[in-house]
This record gives structure tokens, sequence and C-alpha cells, in this order.
């Protein structure tokens, strides 16, 4: 179906939501010329196309919600984003976005969920994202970021998603990452991040669930502290170059019930099978190209 339209949304209007269907076509800018009320617009999983409209902030300064995911939209992501001045959710992933994040986004203060994911977006995490103190979720995962984490992202005390795989990101895991005690899952696979991860203190994240550092050129082994996490779920390290034998640890933790650590150096195959014959509710469980010459 076309949707085209050349009038306004009336200005008694609060929320359009166009989400999961068959619409093709552009967005008009004079859509929202009245819309002076609206506070969320939603049109995910579209065949919408064109530029986002830059101007949809400017008529619409009540704004709260924005989601543009899971369409066609293509170009640069516009300057004007940032005259939401109290936007929350900022969603347009899985489009055709391309060139950097524009700097107005990092004055959203009220933002808390900034999510792009698999689009072209490149650039670096500019520290100026350290100022969204707001952040519950950053998603940002299958781009072309470069790089490194910023060093103090632990000032985001609020966050509990940071999503960042498949980029070009280099450098360590910042140890004030460390300090983001809500963070439930953390997913930095395949990147070119290093570091020795033995010392990371995870004790902190409480609410760990799910965490997967594969594909990077981390080293040590899997920190002690991790097992102190008492949600987690799910780790990944595969194809990393972990080493060391497996902490009996792993078997204290009530709900762990995935691990993916193939193409490491582990050591000890029948001490690392007695650990993990211990994990009772382990569904998933991957040593490929470990033990070498035991």
């Amino acid at each position: 179906m076309s949707f085209e339209s050349n009038g306004s949304f009336p200005d008694t209007i609060k929320i359009i939501d166009l989400s999961n269907n068959l619409f093709r076509g552009s967005i008009e800018p004079s859509w929202f010329s009245q819309a002076s009320n609206l506070s969320s617009f939603n049109i995910r999983n579209t065949n919408i196309n064109g530029k986002i409209p830059s101007s949809i902030c400017i008529s619409c300064p009540q704004l709260k919600i924005l989601d543009f995911s899971n369409a066609a939209f293509s170009g640069k992501i516009p300057v004007g984003l940032g005259k939401c001045l109290i936007l929350e959710v900022l969603r347009a992933g899985f489009n055709i976005l391309s060139g950097l994040l524009p700097d107005d986004i990092y004055t959203l203060k009220s933002l808390t969920v900034l999510s792009f994911p698999a689009n072209y977006i490149n650039g670096t995490l500019k520290k100026e994202m350290l100022g969204l103190t707001n952040l519950r979720i950053i998603e940002l995962y299958s781009n072309n970021f470069y790089g490194t984490i910023p060093r103090d992202i632990g000032k985001l005390t609020k966050l509990e998603q940071l999503q960042l795989h498949i980029n070009t990101l280099t450098g360590t895991i910042p140890r004030s990452l460390m300090n983001c005690t809500n963070l439930v899952r953390l997913v930095l696979r395949v990147n070119s991040l290093e570091g020795n991860i033995s010392t990371l203190d995870f004790s902190r994240l409480v609410n760990l669930r799910t965490i997967d550092l594969g594909n990077n050129f981390f080293t040590g082994n899997l920190p002690e502290t991790l097992f102190s996490c008492k949600s987690l779920t799910a780790v990944r390290v595969a194809f990393t170059i972990l080493s060391g034998q497996i902490s009996p640890n792993i078997a204290t933790l009530p709900s762990f019930n995935f691990l993916s650590m193939s193409n490491n150096s582990f050591t000890h195959v029948s001490g690392a099978l007695t650990v993990y014959s211990g994990c009772k509710n382990l569904s998933a469980l991957t040593l490929a190209l470990n033990f070498h010459h035991e």
C-alpha cells in the first residue's frame, strides 16, 4: 500500500502507530506541520523509504518516542533531531543509514534508548555521549564504528544494555564500565578489542545476565569475579586468545545455561568437564579447538 498525504495530522493527535504494515513511499514534512502535541511516532516494520525528516522535531516539540526501525530509510541521519528536547526513545535500526551520528543527538538529556543497529553509520563513539546519563539501552551494533570505547563510559550508571558488536572498535574494555551496576546485557563480539580481561572486576555487575566478548583479541582467563554475577545465564568468549583452567566457581551460578568458549587455549580438559557436570542448568556448551595436546 502506498502511503501518501498532502495534509497534516491534527494538533489533537498524540500517538501515531503505523508499524507492522506494508506501507511504502516517503514521509512528507507537511504531515507534522500542525501536530504540535504529537508525543509518539512509530513506523517500524514498514517499507517507508527516503530520508528521515529533519523538521519533525521542530513541528512536534512534545515528541518522546521516535521509531523508524526496520524500514527502508537511507542517507545521512539529519541534523535537527536534537530539537526534540524531551525525546526518550530514538530507534532507527535496520535501515540503510550512513554517515555520522549528528552532534545534536548528544544534547537529548532525557534519552533512555539510542538504537541505530544494522546500518552503515561510521565514526567514533564520542565522549559527548557520556552526557546522556539517562541512557538505559545503547544499540549501535552492525555498523562501521571505529576507535575506542569511551574511557569514562561508567558515567552511564543507568545503562542496562550495551551492544556494540560487529564494528571495528579497538583498545580495551574501560575499567569504568564496571560502575554500570544496572548492566544486564554486554555484547562486544566481532571487533578488534584487546587486553587481559582477567584484571577486570565484574563483582559489582550483579544484574548481568549475558556477556559476549567473542571474536576479539582478549587474553587472560575468565575473570574469577565474573562468577559472582549470580544472575548470569550466558557467556560467550569464542575466538579470543584466552587460556588457563576453568574455575569450579562457574558451577555456583544458579541459572547458567549457555557457554561458548571454542577456539581458545584453555587447558585441563578433565577438570573442565568435571566443573561443567556440576552446572545443572547448562543446555549449550561449545569447547572446540581447546585443550591442545591433551
